[in-house]
């Protein structure tokens, strides 16, 4: 009975130290700035692979409208079309349509890809 119980936690043992040799050290690495200061934003993969950055608050807080694309292919950022009314916490979607729909308040505007 004590050499089954043995095997049993040698058998766990092994296993748990065969699962952590296989475990990868993750790192995180510099990629690209923004071209805008960006707090309170809103970020949305798009249907490319790319990332929409989008309002926020700018330096002193102040609300923004700047828009910016990441291509995680490429690594920088992009400027891209601002919206029409600058926000702070805004929240964003990604629609069917591969559109994004960016609310905040009262306001909501659409973001098209295709034409920036």
């Amino acid at each position: 009975m004590k050499r089954a119980k043995l095997n049993g936690w040698l058998s766990l043992f092994l296993l748990f130290v065969g699962a952590t040799l296989n475990v990868q050290a993750q790192t995180w690495s510099f990629s690209a700035s923004m071209h805008y200061w960006h707090t309170s934003h809103t970020a949305t993969l798009l249907n490319n692979g790319e990332v929409l950055v989008a309002a926020g608050g700018g330096i002193g807080n102040a609300y923004q409208n700047y828009s910016e694309l990441y291509n995680p292919s490429t690594g920088p950022f992009s400027d891209t079309g601002s919206l029409n009314t600058a926000s702070c916490y805004p929240k964003a979607t990604l629609l069917n349509n591969g559109m994004v729909l960016v609310v905040n308040g009262t306001n909501w505007e659409l973001y098209d890809p295709s034409t920036g």
